[in-house]
């Protein structure tokens, strides 16, 4: 087991580049936050308001929808990163690892970028699913690996 849990698997490099790149597109979101913050004048708390020179904190539509990015990689990747590693410990095959981390990762950045650019829908939709669809094969085999 130890084995599949090392840089000479290929299945567990597919795991860390998938794991290394919906982080960094999660942690993207927070400086981005912060910009459209500062760029409308939305802060949201009364000491971050009053430094701003207003009276009390106020919000913005362009600094909700990054927020709303953000809290949609927090409510979806972090299953991925659970699933994903019990995934690599049932040992299968590197295209599949392949099609599955890096098929999330693609969906969850087009997802962003759809979301943070307001591209219409159903693209944020389809990005979403197909990240949904995927999680879901993973834990449906991980089921049947365990009964």
């Amino acid at each position: 087991m130890s084995n599949l849990l090392s840089f000479e698997n290929p299945v567990f490099k597919l795991y860390a580049l998938a794991v290394a790149g919906t982080a960094l597109n999660m942690i993207i979101k927070a400086p981005l936050t912060a910009r459209q913050r500062f760029a409308h004048g939305a802060f949201a708390n009364p000491e971050d308001a009053k430094s701003a020179k207003q009276d009390k904190p106020r919000t913005n539509e362009n600094v909700e929808r990054v927020r709303r990015a953000h809290l949609n990689d927090l409510e979806n990747v972090p299953v991925f990163w659970a699933l994903g590693f019990i995934f690599v410990l049932i040992d299968p095959t590197e295209s599949s690892a392949r099609n599955h981390f890096l098929g999330f990762l693609a969906a969850r950045v087009a997802h962003s970028f759809f979301y943070l650019c307001q591209i219409p829908q159903p693209t944020r939709g389809l990005a979403f699913f197909a990240g949904v669809g995927i999680v879901g094969s993973m834990a449906v085999q991980i089921i049947q690996k365990a009964l």
